[in-house]
């Protein structure tokens, strides 16, 4: 069980990242991110559930997804909308 938080927290750590990226090239994308913020559960908070971290992966994974959605590529659009209604 311990094994699976781990690598939840390490793909959390991983979409953070991405995360990071995009507000440093895109600084106007800060309010995307507004429902991460105010759930409030990040990579290192280790001490959180597993489903916490989860749940904050399926946000940004969400948020990610509808960015790149808007690009070319509509198969991306539809991740976005399988991980919405994962919440």
């Amino acid at each position: 069980m311990q094994k699976e938080k781990d690598v939840i927290i390490q793909f959390h750590r991983l979409l953070a990242q991405i995360v990071s990226e995009i507000e440093r090239l895109f600084p106007d994308s800060a309010k995307i991110w507004k429902e991460y913020h105010d759930f409030g559960v990040y990579p290192h908070h280790v001490h959180k559930s597993k489903n916490a971290h989860m749940t904050a992966c399926i946000i940004l994974g969400t948020k990610i997804a509808a960015i790149f959605s808007y690009a070319t590529h509509s198969s991306l659009n539809k991740t976005a909308e399988r991980l919405a209604e994962m919440k």
